[in-house]
């Protein structure tokens, strides 16, 4: 199975704003869960037995289970009374990784503390059902979880979702539940706070190589080269020349040679890279993989600091850039790339700079192709 990377292995993590709406109360509702079934029923069983036998003991003991849950039924309530929540940050992650959903909680409160609460994300369907199924291509694997906060003060937790395909997943619903104190009864509020989540294709830590000739250099090698000419890399020492500027004389080996000696310097020379994607007539599997290709080779280049530019289908969806913002563009630009999107007006092969190296995925073929053009 090949590496992938973490959110935090990219050199700027891809933080969407948490929303622009207004949280909104929803519903709220008592339901019972396992526990509290298994509660009801030994409580069922005590009053059988009470009443049969005539036993003061089991109907004091059936006393008791019924305040419990009456007790457990108001504390609950009143421990969501005043709490508010919001998402603050949404953390994009590629595809088997893990999305981070950060919320901030406020107890309004002047007199009861908060107890006990868990947050999660519902994925549709009836408000009662918590969110293990998670919004559209998440699936749950930890929910935000307040253990206790005071009167009057906030904090921030966090959830994470596993990401399971690539694309926007809308986030809807947030569901606060509790049950606190005695695990009885489970009472939830659901707030509406509309937003989404990005999740980009998966990436690949190798990366991919080019294969413009069977004797084509690394892709790390093509990707910058030293030139003679102005720059701060140290190219070579060689002999003087009227001319030269004085400040270059190499007085060192000037002296160990017996004769005057300047400094050589060079400079960086950066090829653009363009990686361009080929989906038509391929099915959606075949398109994924290629997208994730795609994404793994624009990373792996930006990260030996080439300057990328991304196209698709002839459309360049990702303008050229260099360095970690660009990683964020061009994983964005994945993530909300769909097929079904209108054609552009004008459909020509993306512009190629001089000095271009082009790197194009075909989807349903499994290495990179030749590119059709390289200067």
């Amino acid at each position: 199975m090949p590496a992938t990377t973490s959110p935090r292995a990219i050199p700027s993590a891809v933080t969407t704003p948490a929303v622009s709406l207004r949280p909104r109360l929803v519903a709220r509702r008592y339901h019972f869960h396992w526990p509290g079934l298994a509660y009801a029923g030994t409580s069922v069983v005590l009053v059988i037995g009470a009443i049969n036998g005539q036993n003061n003991l089991l109907f004091a003991i059936f006393g008791m289970a019924v305040g419990g849950l009456i007790v457990s039924g108001f504390l609950s309530g009143i421990n969501l009374l005043g709490i508010t929540v919001e998402r603050v940050a949404v953390i994009a992650a590629g595809v088997g990784e893990e999305v981070i959903i950060r919320y901030r909680v406020r107890n309004t409160s002047r007199f009861f503390a908060l107890m006990g609460i868990t947050i999660e994300e519902r994925s549709g369907g009836p408000f009662w059902k918590p969110a293990r199924a998670g919004p559209g291509g998440l699936t749950l694997t930890g929910a935000a979880v307040v253990a206790h906060l005071s009167p009057g003060s906030e904090t921030i937790v966090e959830a994470r979702l596993r990401a399971i395909r690539r694309g926007v997943a809308p986030l809807d619903d947030i569901i606060i539940s509790s049950t606190f104190p005695f695990g009885v009864t489970r009472k939830s509020v659901v707030i509406s706070h509309p937003g989404e989540v990005l999740v980009w294709p998966r990436i690949d830590r190798a990366g991919l190589k080019p294969r413009n000739a069977a004797d084509a250099p690394s892709s790390e090698d093509a990707l910058s080269r030293p030139r003679p000419g102005q720059g701060p890399e140290f190219w070579s020492l060689r002999d003087y020349v009227p001319g030269d500027d004085p400040r270059s004389v190499a007085w060192k080996a000037s002296a160990r040679f017996d004769r005057v000696l300047v400094r050589e310097t060079a400079f960086i020379e950066e090829h653009d890279c363009i990686v361009h994607v080929r989906t038509s007539a391929a099915p959606g599997d075949a398109v994924e993989t290629a997208l994730s290709r795609a994404a793994s080779q624009a990373v792996h280049l930006l990260r030996h600091g080439a300057p990328v530019t991304l196209a698709i289908d002839e459309r360049v969806i990702a303008a050229r850039g260099t360095g970690p913002r660009q990683i964020d563009r061009v994983l964005m630009s994945l993530a909300r790339w769909s097929p079904d999107a209108a054609p552009p007006a004008q459909t020509s092969p993306p512009a190629m700079p001089r000095r271009a190296r082009v790197f194009e995925v075909i989807a349903g073929d499994a290495p990179l192709q030749p590119p059709g053009a390289a200067a």
